[in-house]
């Protein structure tokens, strides 16, 4: 590099670091809203959660919990009962509502105006049939250093067909729930046998390729290279939360299509802990209102990691106040056993 091009180098730096300057912010600073956030179904307690809203300015501060609210359950225009405070923010009922049930919950904080929201149930839609198709991918097998079978592995995709009926007599939203239980195998050294014993003591929910044409996700073709910006750019979780509505099959019986993909241990010559030796899914159907619908909506778009996409307002039904009061019935629960 020559004398010349130095300087000029040394120049711009001495430009771009004297260009920088504190922009004022001339936008409104917003007050603390009250945040409301519950979801319920019939036949269980309701818990809601309550806490006040921060402005995005603020990035040290917490989101404060509010302890001292008064929370109050309505059912079908009735007083029904005072929710109890339990810890953080969180507020408890002894009422389990039913089906018929039409909710409403006042929330009270000292110093605040009153915020309100309600709700409906719609009726648990049926799962007819689930079919499964297993697809290996690869067997993976590893070795010690001596050349002796260590571990073998398949890595193996289920596919899976969810026949239900839809009730033409309402518009419906759905979301689908997919859990797993796997169990690891440990040798037992009086029978020289493994027994079997569930790895998730609490639920686990995997993560499950849902690309069957109601969910909206769509499948980028340079995506598999890894490399492409524009791969990056396209690769947003469009529907994160499994949600859907009943569209274009209205009164109607669907097959919804989607799959996860599996890892099971077929060999280990320690004899010792082995994880996901065999499986277990739990496959259900949620009916669910058209605020928490929106809401997940609206909270998987504010997810998009495309760099020129437009901010996303999630989905709010508070009055007064800001969050979600949401409604679900289940539908019954198939359980497939993939070994």
């Amino acid at each position: 590099m020559n004398i010349k091009a130095f300087f000029i180098i040394l120049a711009v730096g001495f430009i771009s670091i004297s260009c920088e300057k504190d922009v004022e912010f001339k936008g409104e600073i917003t007050n603390p809203l009250v945040v409301v956030n519950s979801f319920v179904t019939p036949d269980s307690t309701i818990t809601a959660y309550i806490s006040m809203s921060r402005f995005f300015l603020n990035d040290t501060a917490d989101f404060r919990n509010v302890n001292k609210a008064e929370v109050n359950l309505w059912v079908n225009g009735t007083l029904k009962e005072k929710l109890t405070f339990d810890s953080v923010g969180i507020y408890t009922s002894t009422y389990k509502p039913e089906m018929s049930d039409s909710l409403k919950l006042t929330v009270d904080v000292p110093q605040m105006k009153q915020v309100s929201a309600t709700t409906n149930f719609t009726n648990a839609p049926i799962v007819l049939s689930v079919d499964t198709q297993k697809v290996i991918i690869n067997k993976e097998v590893l070795w010690y250093s001596s050349g002796d079978t260590l571990v073998v592995k398949d890595h193996y995709k289920v596919n899976y067909k969810l026949k239900f009926q839809d009730n033409g007599d309402q518009k419906n939203y759905y979301r689908l729930i997919v859990r797993e239980v796997s169990f690891k195998g440990v040798w037992n050294e009086d029978t020289h046998k493994v027994d079997t014993m569930a790895s998730h003591t609490t639920p686990h929910y995997p993560d499950f390729d849902f690309t069957d044409v109601v969910s909206g996700n769509t499948t980028d073709p340079l995506a598999d290279s890894g490399t492409s910006p524009v791969a990056i750019l396209l690769s947003d979780a469009n529907n994160r939360y499994h949600v859907f509505s009943d569209d274009i099959f209205n009164g109607k019986t669907y097959t919804l299509q989607f799959s996860t993909n599996i890892t099971k241990y077929i060999k280990d010559i320690h004899y010792g802990s082995l994880e996901n030796i065999k499986h277990e899914i739990y496959i259900s159907l949620q009916s669910i209102s058209e605020d928490y619908y929106l809401y997940l909506q609206t909270r998987s778009a504010s997810y998009a990691t495309n760099l020129f996409s437009e901010p996303v307002k999630v989905h709010n039904n508070i009055n007064g106040g800001i969050g979600i009061l949401g409604s679900y019935t289940t539908s019954n629960i198939v359980k497939i056993n993939l070994d």
